[in-house]
């Protein structure tokens, strides 16, 4: 199971974390371990010749500025959270669905992939809908090259046929851009499946050359230009977030002890896992004209954020009540908008990706 990989890297031992373990920081002694036994296990095939050192560097490393010219350059243009952790000490699919439900049914890992029809816990989708209306609620904004919307695929209730118009394609997110016509809450899900561009290693290994982070440089600029160019730039937060630490390495234990979606949860519990500590912290940029450049902002109080501060935040802005026990534990970000007036558009500061290489 993928689950116990995560308390291997943060505890160091395949039997934790136990009671005891969960009275102390944990060590985040298991990085490198848990990475080379799962390459000799599964992937050693396709990267021919490469020595344990090679790979413990790789994973111990972090691209450097230039590298990543978009990202780096929104982080100090506007704001950036170092204390951001993911809500599910795991995968994907459970911490994007607490991402917008504050819950994942008891799921706490993405296999098998089929269960995920049954997750039906309410969504801060339908709650947008219900207040605001189908049309300015909520738009979730994919691009049609992956076969289909990730985020329809694992959250039950958007199954409904109502929210049909609510899924638009890339082209549709620029041409609402332009016209000012931004539904209250946009998601834009990036590709995952066809040529990657979310900054995920392929999800096939045979892959590799189709998921470079160039891509994922390319979509951030495209959404950004197209933000900035708009009418509505002056009223608009963009927040970028990962849905988990993809097993590299950070030395920040990650909180225990949090509040747990429901205190007497309404499903069995995947592996008996409760839900009350965090996962690995993951990088968070806001970008917003209200928003003084080199910001570094955290939590005000000791909940620090996790992905359901989203939820919290969007349910002070509309008033909306909260989905679960987490959601309504976390913290919201809207302190981060901490400029007294506003950056003129014309103002707003540009970035160039780096050219990737068309893969053969």
């Amino acid at each position: 199971e993928l689950f116990p990989h995560m308390n291997h890297q943060i505890y160091g031992r395949d039997d934790g974390p136990t009671v005891e373990d969960l009275t102390r920081p944990a060590p985040m002694s298991g990085f490198v371990t848990d990475y080379l036994r799962t390459y000799h296990r599964k992937y050693r095939l396709f990267r021919r010749g490469v020595s344990d050192a090679q790979l413990a560097s790789e994973l111990m490393r972090c691209f450097p500025p230039q590298a990543t010219p978009v990202l780096s350059g929104l982080a100090r243009s506007y704001a950036v959270s170092d204390a951001w952790f993911a809500s599910v000490p795991s995968q994907t699919y459970c911490n994007r669905s607490f991402l917008h439900a504050a819950d994942s049914s008891g799921f706490v890992h993405n296999a098998s992939y089929a269960k995920w029809a049954q997750n039906g816990a309410p969504t801060i989708f339908e709650r947008l809908a219900d207040r605001l209306g189908l049309s300015t609620g909520f738009r979730i904004y994919w691009d049609p090259l992956d076969p289909f919307p990730i985020t329809r695929l694992i959250h039950r209730p958007l199954y409904d046929s109502r929210f049909d118009d609510a899924f638009v394609n890339m082209d549709g997110f620029e041409r609402d851009c332009a016209a000012g016509t931004l539904p209250a809450y946009a998601f834009i899900q990036p590709r995952v499946l066809i040529h990657g561009n979310d900054m995920h290693p392929a999800v096939f290994p045979a892959q590799n050359g189709h998921s470079s982070i160039l891509a994922g440089e390319a979509l951030l600029a495209r959404v950004y230009d197209a933000l900035r160019r708009g009418p509505r730039w002056d009223r608009t937060l963009l927040v970028i977030v990962f849905d988990e630490h993809g097993g590299t390495y950070d030395h920040v234990p990650p909180p225990v002890g949090v509040s747990p979606p429901h205190a007497q949860p309404p499903y069995e519990l995947e592996q008996g896992f409760r839900f009350d500590r965090l996962g690995a912290r993951v990088p968070a940029i806001f970008v917003s004209p209200h928003i003084e450049a080199g910001t570094v902002v955290r939590a005000p109080g000791p909940v620090p954020f996790d992905h359901t501060s989203v939820i919290k935040t969007l349910c002070r802005r509309f008033g909306l009540a909260s989905l679960t026990d987490r959601d309504r534990a976390a913290p919201d970000f809207l302190h981060v908008l901490n400029r007294p007036t506003d950056r003129p558009p014309r103002d707003a500061p540009t970035f160039v990706p780096r050219p990737q290489r068309p893969v053969a």
